[in-house]
């Protein structure tokens, strides 16, 4: 069929990939890759400019949020993302992914995120609360 009726793609490789995009927003697909595994989260980012929802495809994945202001992470909580809900990190909060090599999860956000309206924040893999699958 041809594609201005129906889009379809993958992504299958490592790391994190926008697969569609649309006016105001994209979609993209993250996937194993070294900086998403706990040793390498060495930053929590945020974005100022939108929302960013993550979905868990398969695998295992975790969501560190924390509540901190422009320039502290504050408290910091760890969510195990559970298959099919969705987890919207609401635009300005400070919040860092952490994934199985198995996993595959699915990025909804504004298309014009970038790092210049992404800042981000140091941290020590441990500070991070404790992942318990």
């Amino acid at each position: 069929m041809d594609e201005k009726y129906l889009q379809i793609v993958e992504h299958t490789g490592e790391n994190y990939l926008p697969v569609i995009r649309f006016q105001a927003w994209r979609v993209a697909v993250l996937n194993c890759h070294p900086r998403f595994r706990r040793e390498n989260l060495c930053q929590l980012e945020r974005h100022l400019l939108t929302d960013e929802a993550f979905i868990l495809l398969k695998g295992h994945a975790a969501l560190y949020v924390a509540d901190g202001d422009a320039s502290h992470a504050g408290h910091i909580e760890v969510f195990n993302l559970e298959p099919c809900k969705v987890y919207n990190v609401r635009q300005g909060v400070w919040h860092a992914i952490e994934v199985t090599d198995d996993a595959s999860v699915l990025v909804v956000e504004n298309d014009d995120t970038t790092q210049g309206n992404s800042p981000k924040l140091p941290i020590r893999p441990e500070d991070l609360p404790v992942w318990k699958r």
